[in-house]
C-alpha cells in the first residue's frame, strides 16, 4: 500500500475515534433544532387578523386586505419568510373621534406579533407609508388602551352573518392577545395674538370633553362643558403679544368627545383677535412651557393639517353662533403601522 494511503487511513481512523464521542463515524451531524439554527430561510403561512373602529383598510407589505363592505373585522392568510421584514399597517376612520385598531399576526414558529404601544401612528397619509422600506422615525408611538370590552362586543353585533362567521368570537380572540390602539385622548392647541396693550378682551370657549384654558401661561379654568349650552367666558387684559392655549381631553367611556371652539374679542369694540380655525398650532404631546407666550411652537403642526373644520357653529352653540369660529375636531382618520423583523 502506498505510504500516503496508510497516512490518510490513520488520520481517518483517528478522526472516527474522536467523532465517536459525539456521533457515529461517517454520519452527518445536524443542528437538531427546530428553530432553524442553520440559517436556512423558513417560510410559513401566517394568519393575519384585524379589527377596526369604525372602518379600516388593512395593509401587509403594501398589499391591501380590506374587509367586506359593512364589516369592521377580518382575517387573511399571508406567506412570510424568516430573515425578512414586513409591515402590518392600517388606515382607520371613525365618524366622530380618532379611529381605533386591533391587529394580530400569527406566524407559527416565527412568533406572534400583536398591536401594542410600540406601534407607530400618524394623522396624515404619506407616500409609501405601508411599505417595509418607509422611514417612520418621525412617527410617534401609538397609545395602547388595551382590550375595550364594549368595542369587542357591540360593533360586531351589527355585522351580517354572511360577512364573517362568528364575528364576535373572532374579535374577542384578537383582543385577548392584542391591545386597542387609539389616537391620543389629550391634545394641545395654542394661538399667538396681537392687540393694543391694555385692551380689555373676553375669551369664550365651548367644548365637548375636559378642557383647560390658559392665557399667557396662567390657567383660567379646568372643567367639562357641554357645547350646546353655551361657553365658558373670562375677561383678560392684552399685553400686545399674547397666547391663548387650550388642552382638550376626551373623558367619555365611548371615545367620542373631543372637539372645541372659541374666540377672543374686545369688550369695547367690534375687534376680534382670534377664533378657532385651521391656523391654530397643535401638538399631541405635553411639552414643558407649551402654554406660555415665550414658547417656540415653530415645530408644531397647524390644526388645518390634522383636523376637520366640521361646520360653523350654527345652532349647536348659542353663545358663539354669530362668530366665524369653527369646531376643531380631533383627527377622525389615523394611520398605524409596525415593521416586523422575522428572525
Amino acid at each position: 500500500m502506498p505510504k500516503n494511503r496508510v497516512f490518510q487511513g490513520a488520520i481517518l481512523s483517528l478522526s472516527c475515534a474522536v467523532a465517536l464521542l459525539m456521533t457515529s463515524c461517517g454520519e452527518e451531524t445536524t443542528g437538531g433544532d427546530d428553530n432553524n439554527n442553520n440559517n436556512t430561510p423558513v417560510t410559513v403561512d401566517a394568519e393575519l387578523h384585524f379589527a377596526s373602529d369604525d372602518y379600516g383598510t388593512i395593509y401587509f407589505n403594501g398589499t391591501e386586505y380590506t374587509p367586506d363592505s359593512g364589516t369592521t373585522i377580518g382575517s387573511a392568510t399571508v406567506s412570510v419568510t424568516s430573515g425578512n421584514s414586513y409591515v402590518f399597517a392600517a388606515k382607520v376612520t371613525n365618524s366622530s373621534w380618532g379611529g381605533g385598531f386591533l391587529g394580530l399576526l400569527k406566524a407559527g414558529t416565527l412568533g406572534d406579533f400583536a398591536t401594542n404601544g410600540g406601534w407607530k401612528i400618524a394623522y396624515t397619509e404619506q407616500t409609501g407609508w405601508t411599505d417595509a422600506t418607509f422611514d417612520d422615525a418621525s412617527w410617534k408611538n401609538a397609545t395602547a388602551y388595551g382590550g375595550w370590552n364594549d368595542l369587542v362586543q357591540s360593533p360586531c353585533r351589527t355585522i351580517p352573518a354572511e360577512y364573517m362567521q362568528d364575528s364576535c368570537a373572532l374579535r374577542a380572540f384578537i383582543g385577548s392577545q392584542s391591545a386597542w390602539l387609539w389616537a391620543p385622548k389629550t391634545l394641545y392647541f395654542r394661538k399667538t395674538v396681537t392687540g393694543t396693550a391694555g385692551t380689555q378682551a373676553r375669551i369664550r370657549i365651548g367644548s365637548d370633553g375636559r378642557r383647560t384654558v390658559y392665557f399667557n401661561g396662567t390657567a383660567l379654568v379646568t372643567d367639562n362643558y357641554t357645547p350646546v349650552s353655551g361657553a365658558w367666558k373670562d375677561t383678560v387684559t392684552l399685553t400686545g403679544n399674547d397666547v391663548i392655549a387650550v388642552t382638550i381631553t376626551d373623558t367619555s367611556t365611548a371615545n367620542v368627545g373631543c372637539y372645541w371652539l372659541g374666540d377672543l374679542h374686545a369688550l369695547a369694540s367690534a375687534d376680534t383677535f382670534a377664533v378657532s380655525d385651521a391656523s391654530w398650532k397643535f401638538n399631541d404631546e405635553l411639552v414643558s412651557g407649551w402654554e406660555g407666550a415665550s414658547f417656540d411652537d415653530s415645530q408644531w403642526g397647524t390644526a388645518g393639517a390634522y383636523f376637520d373644520a366640521r361646520s360653523r357653529v350654527g345652532a349647536t352653540n348659542r353663545e358663539l353662533a354669530a362668530t366665524s369660529a369653527y369646531w376643531l375636531w380631533c383627527p377622525t382618520t389615523v394611520y398605524i403601522r409596525q415593521k416586523i423583523d422575522l428572525q
